[in-house]
Formats: C-alpha cells, sequence, structure tokens
C-alpha cells in the first residue's frame, strides 16, 4: 500500500465572473509519495453543483501530465460524470468553437520551423469532443485542454489550451 502524504498547505481561492451568478471556488494541494522530487498536484474546483478534480503526474523531467474528473452532486451525493454533463445542447456551439481554435493552434505549431519535426508523422487532427478535453480554471478563466499524441521529446508542442472568461462561458453551462 502506497501512502501519501501532504507536503505543502492547503491553497483555497475563488473565481468571479462578471455575473454574479457564476462563481468557482478552487482548492489546490500538493502530495508527495516519499519517492519523487516532485509532488503530485490536486486541484479541486467548483461550479455551480459541478466538482472538477485535476491530479497532476510529475514525469522524471518535473513535467507534469494531467488526469481529470468531473463530478456533480445531485441529492447531497456526488455522481460521476462526463464533462459533456456540465454543459446544456449549446455545447454543440461551444464544441465548433474550441475545435476551431484547436485547429488554428495546430495549424500554427505545424508551421514553425522548431516544431515542424514534431509533426512529421501527423497529417491531420481529430475533432475533439468536451468529454475528450481537460477542463480547468485560471484567474477569471475556463480552459480546455487537448493533446496531440506526439512523443515526448515534442512535449512543449503537445497540445493546446483554449480559454474563455467565465462570464463569456455561463450561457453554455447547465
Amino acid at each position: 500500500m502506497t501512502k501519501f502524504f501532504i507536503t505543502t498547505g492547503f491553497i483555497l481561492f475563488s473565481l468571479y465572473s462578471n455575473s454574479q451568478e457564476l462563481h468557482v471556488t478552487c482548492s489546490e494541494r500538493e502530495i508527495s509519495n516519499g519517492k519523487e522530487f516532485d509532488p503530485t498536484i490536486v486541484k479541486t474546483c467548483w461550479l455551480k453543483n459541478f466538482k472538477i478534480v485535476s491530479t497532476g503526474y510529475p514525469d522524471y523531467k518535473g513535467r507534469y501530465s494531467y488526469e481529470q474528473e468531473a463530478y456533480v452532486r445531485r441529492d447531497e451525493k456526488l455522481l460521476k460524470i462526463k464533462n459533456s454533463e456540465i454543459f446544456n445542447s449549446s455545447q454543440i456551439e461551444l464544441d465548433s468553437i474550441i475545435n476551431k481554435k484547436i485547429q488554428d493552434d495546430y495549424n500554427s505549431m505545424r508551421g514553425d520551423p522548431d516544431f515542424k519535426p514534431c509533426f512529421d508523422d501527423i497529417d491531420s487532427i481529430p475533432k475533439y469532443s468536451i468529454d475528450e478535453m481537460l477542463i480547468s480554471f485560471q484567474g477569471q478563466e475556463i480552459w480546455f485542454s487537448v493533446s496531440f499524441g506526439l512523443t515526448g521529446a515534442c512535449k512543449s508542442a503537445d497540445g493546446t489550451i483554449v480559454s474563455f472568461n467565465l462570464a463569456l462561458i455561463s450561457k453554455y453551462l447547465n
């Protein structure tokens, strides 16, 4: 059995959009199992009745890869859900906007001489669904991130983040 120890304090912060009804509360903690130099980072955010938990795992170079789980609070219980359940039927429009920005970033990186070798084996990227994206919150923004599936040597070009101001995203939320 692996034991985990919290190595730093508990960070709690709240985000408010211009809209009084949209409020996000996040907490972040670092956990060490005593074997790795870099801690695992766990960030938990609440948006309305939705809980999003992002866990970042360091590699041997201190670079982090993230996993995310979403939950909804119903009748005093937390139920695991897909990301798409956070958004209403207008998410089709949101998904289209996000994928357009992802494609633009992909085309930009693919055309950059510094990153060109990373994309030699990739002709195109798929259209990503909301369920395939990682959702996180930074400042007054909600972030949607994706990975292009590049190898470790190209980690700096492996994906992109599409961000929106919280006030702008509210029309897509359940």
